[in-house]
């Protein structure tokens, strides 16, 4: 959000701007009570009352020290976390969730855990300790810390992330430019980011979680 508010010009903003990091419950929360105009947020958020009004989906990706010798892949294997020490989510039900699902359909077992509610931790961690990660991209292409490397790995992992508004206030144009910056800020960003049609989010989310993990085309 940051770059994509540096593409406005200062007289076009309103006269103060709140921007604040939440978990997504609380996203929802603060979208649906009107605290916020509009959020961004990992999927799925099967809230009533709102509305996601963009949808993206982009595969989960290795975070590195580097000078790690994983740094040296092109393409990371997921075979290659076995035994190591390894930051991962807090959160069972989202994020951390699907990650031990494939790791576990690909019989990897991480070494000690060390385990964080917020993506940028976990890449601080990396960068200050030495363990290793598997993190969404919007964090890892987006914040991009000194001495962390980030690779694709060879087991695709969808991460499905979007915008969402109350679904009973219209849009200001205001908030309309800025999700179109953010996303052209995601595009340029994200190698393998797709848009997909958010009035089919639920159902999107629900088949690629049913199916089962694929290689990663990186890794043919």
């Amino acid at each position: 959000m940051p770059a994509a508010l540096s593409q406005f010009a200062v007289e076009k903003l309103p006269p103060e701007i709140q921007i604040a990091q939440y978990l997504p419950n609380r996203v929802a929360q603060e979208v649906g009570s009107g605290g916020a105009e509009l959020g961004f947020s990992s999927m799925p958020l099967d809230v009533p009352g709102l509305e996601v009004v963009r949808l993206y989906c982009a595969n989960d990706v290795a975070a590195l020290p580097e000078g790690d010798p994983l740094a040296d892949y092109d393409v990371v294997p997921l075979s290659a976390f076995a035994g190591r020490r390894f930051v991962t989510m807090l959160d069972p039900g989202r994020f951390q969730r699907q990650v031990s699902q494939t790791m576990e359909a690909r019989g990897v077992t991480p070494g000690p855990l060390i385990r964080t509610n917020v993506s940028y931790s976990a890449l601080r961690l990396v960068q200050k300790t030495g363990v290793v990660s598997i993190i969404d991209p919007v964090s890892a292409y987006g914040v991009q810390l000194p001495g962390v490397v980030i690779r694709p790995i060879d087991v695709a992992v969808p991460f499905y992330w979007g915008a969402v508004t109350a679904s009973s206030r219209p849009l200001r144009p205001l908030v309309t430019q800025m999700i179109e910056a953010v996303e052209a800020e995601a595009l340029r960003l994200i190698p393998d980011l797709q848009i997909l049609d958010p009035a089919r989010s639920a159902q999107t989310i629900d088949r690629h979680a049913s199916d089962s993990p694929v290689p990663h085309r990186g890794s043919e």
